[in-house]
């Protein structure tokens, strides 16, 4: 199974009222029957996410903690059946007996399918919280109305912040850094400066907007083996988690939408704060990321640069035949 875009939600309240309760939702990455990857600005009501501004980085492995988390919603598109025309009578007769209702059957409610999960684990990306710390200190970011500098404390706190969405949660046998590692392989490194993306999210976690794609260019990325990435494709409250693919026939999935840039100093921008997957996911992993390439030689060294390298591989080859010869004296 590929990757998708998908909608993740919850109901919330405040005070427990059922006359109160709000539905909050985000973007995030389904890439298998069972598993959803999604940001953590969709914790931002719960009392939980004090508990992870307070853990500053530690891994919260707390049972009680994701026992009291909220039952997660997962809207996905609704695939094609691979027997379409079995159940087209039925679809026929289904329109015709609700053409007096006024009955939408093209609404995107009727496209989408809901599936039920929990949240089995949650992690602070090292990589994405020295960025916080180091570019975007400065920055007010926040998900929730009120006070300014509470919600910027808390928008920074869970900007590198990811959440991971077991669809079978009766199933709790298998191990979280499974998936992940699974999620690692499907990921490609980010691209270049300048290449064409696009970015797949709900915004303003409606789903009428279930998986609207917009489409921009890699603006800039912070170090030589990315940890942040910045990229005018727009997007809108509610696309956090939202996957970023390389724009092509051939897309490949390269990160997952973290902030919605729109204002600076008064002015409209309309730029969005990516997170490079595969650097996420290899801090999470500990696997070293790979080395940068290597600029070409200067053609005025070529030359020089060849011996050097001819003579290496000659001694080396020289001193594994001493080996060899060595080990064929020592043997009785």
């Amino acid at each position: 199974m590929g990757v998708e875009g998908v909608m993740v939600s919850y109901n919330y309240s405040d005070d427990g009222e059922h006359a109160n309760i709000l539905t909050v939702s985000a973007s995030g990455i389904k890439f298998s029957k069972r598993w959803v990857l999604t940001h953590g600005s969709i914790l931002s009501p719960l009392k939980q996410a004090n508990i992870i501004k307070n853990a500053r980085g530690k891994p919260i492995l707390n049972e009680e903690f994701y026992d009291n988390l909220p039952e997660i919603y997962v809207t996905c598109e609704k695939p094609e059946s691979k027997f379409p025309d079995v159940y087209k009578k039925v679809e026929n007769i289904s329109r015709e007996r609700s053409l007096d209702n006024d009955v939408d059957f093209e609404h995107s409610s009727y496209q989408a399918r809901v599936s039920t999960g929990r949240i089995c684990h949650v992690w602070q990306c090292p990589v994405l919280d020295r960025c916080v710390d180091y570019i975007l200190y400065s920055w007010t970011i926040g998900h929730r109305d009120g006070d300014v500098e509470t919600q910027t404390k808390l928008g920074k706190a869970l900007l590198s912040v990811f959440v991971l969405v077991d669809l079978e949660s009766d199933n709790r046998s298998l191990k979280t850094l499974r998936p992940l590692s699974e999620l690692l392989d499907m990921v490609e490194a980010p691209p270049e400066r300048g290449t064409n993306i696009q970015v797949h999210s709900t915004p303003f976690g409606c789903e009428v907007f279930l998986n609207s794609v917009t489409r921009g260019s890699i603006c800039g990325l912070v170090g030589k083996r990315p940890s942040l990435l910045l990229t005018d494709a727009a997007t809108a409250l509610g696309s956090e988690g939202g996957p970023v693919f390389t724009d092509g026939i051939e897309r490949r999935l390269v990160g997952a939408v973290v902030c919605s840039v729109s204002w600076w100093r008064g002015e409209w921008v309309g730029l969005t704060l990516a997170a490079p997957l595969r650097a996420v996911l290899a801090a999470k992993l500990r696997v070293p990321p790979a080395a940068p390439p290597r600029a070409p030689p200067d053609p005025r060294y070529a030359p020089v640069l060849g011996m050097f390298l001819t003579r290496n591989e000659t001694e080396q080859s020289n001193a594994s035949c001493e080996r060899a010869y060595d080990s064929t004296l020592l043997r009785p």
